[in-house]
């Protein structure tokens, strides 16, 4: 699916991503199907694929599982409730200190809280922890952006387009509409998947 999503085949990437999240509910599966249902334009079954994702991830909490991280930044990037992201993320770092998902994911969610001093600390951070992929580097991007550092958005957008698309579907308009003002090319692979901006 994310060779399908890539290739900007997002009826083939949403159909394998539905039977993958149908074989194997977790987080990660739940939220890439909704994920590529937003960016493919298909709005109202990404909210209800939202609404599984989060009442999976309740299942799993009641199992006894650790979701937070996976649950914090969904809801970060959903933007409902930054205050609830925040809880959730500040929660899976505490766990993980020194975790470089960790320290992003908080990073994120302080950004959508509206703590931009804070979060591009520890985006900084993560950073330098290394291991980031496109999701991290697209939404470090966005953080770096919104304290100012643009040589450091720059290079973080041109780190997050130079990786498949199909980890930061959530943020692609946001960091596209980033990539525009400061001057950094698009690959025609991002610039496909990209959806509606928001």
């Amino acid at each position: 699916m994310r060779v399908a999503a890539a290739r900007g085949d997002l009826g083939g990437a949403v159909s394998a991503a539905a039977d993958l999240a149908a074989r194997r509910p977790v987080p990660a599966a739940l939220i890439l199907h909704a994920d590529l249902l937003r960016a493919a334009g298909r709005d109202a079954e990404a909210a209800d694929a939202d609404a599984v994702v989060r009442a999976g991830t309740r299942l799993q909490q009641a199992a006894g599982q650790v979701v937070d991280l996976e649950l914090a930044r969904f809801e970060a990037d959903r933007g409902d409730d930054p205050q609830a992201a925040l809880a959730l993320a500040r929660r899976a770092h505490a766990a993980r200190p020194d975790n470089v998902f960790a320290a992003a994911g908080l990073g994120w969610a302080l950004h959508r809280a509206g703590s931009p001093a804070e979060a591009a600390d520890l985006t900084r951070r993560a950073l330098r922890l290394g291991g980031a992929g496109a999701g991290e580097q697209a939404r470090a991007a966005l953080v770096l952006a919104a304290v100012g550092d643009e040589p450091a958005a720059r290079a973080a957008v041109r780190a997050a387009l130079a990786e498949s698309p199909a980890d930061a579907l959530a943020v692609a308009p946001e960091l596209l509409a980033l990539a525009g003002r400061l001057g950094v090319d698009v690959p025609a692979a991002w610039s496909v998947l990209a959806g509606p901006a928001r």
